[in-house]
């Protein structure tokens, strides 16, 4: 029973998201840069394609890998992605590479700034989401800063995801 518990629970990877895992896979030839593994890819994909999510924000972007299931989730709607990251480049901006290389780059924008400060200005400008996506700096005072905003962010039915929470 238990071996057909977990066979049936295996991973499968989509077939929908083949394109994002071979993109991934030739642009991860930099050792040590964190990618999100292909089941949480296709969670992210599968989450924002079956509540119909056209516009999402995640706070966190480094190696895009997130970013790019995001956007394939919402490729039939041309949903948009903003990004929140400050320091793009201390990986090596192969997360803009990626995007560049899927075609998503025009559906997404990369705000280079700190979340504390990129947050607050979407507010005033009156941005909502319809999915937010909290993978930035994990210490109290941030992701307190970040859940805040990212509440008051988020459109009515709105989904509000964390990363790593099984740590």
């Amino acid at each position: 029973m238990k071996a057909q518990l977990k066979r049936l629970l295996r991973y499968r990877p989509s077939v929908e998201t083949e394109h994002v895992r071979a993109a991934i896979n030739t642009n991860s030839v930099n050792p040590g840069l964190p990618f999100t593994t292909p089941c949480q890819g296709d969670f992210l994909f599968n989450l924002i394609r079956s509540n119909g999510c056209k516009s999402a924000l995640e706070v966190g972007f480094a190696t895009g890998s997130t970013a790019a299931y995001m956007l394939a989730g919402m490729q039939t709607n041309r949903g948009m992605l903003i990004s929140i990251d400050p320091k793009p480049e201390d990986y090596l901006n192969v997360g803009t590479k990626l995007l560049n290389n899927l075609g998503y780059s025009d559906r997404h924008k990369l705000e280079k700034r700190n979340s504390a400060l990129a947050l607050p200005d979407l507010i005033s400008r009156g941005q909502l989401f319809d999915f937010v996506y909290l993978d930035g700096w994990k210490t109290f005072d941030h992701l307190a800063v970040d859940v805040y905003y990212a509440v008051r962010l988020l459109s009515v039915n709105g989904l509000l995801v964390f990363d790593d929470t099984h740590r």
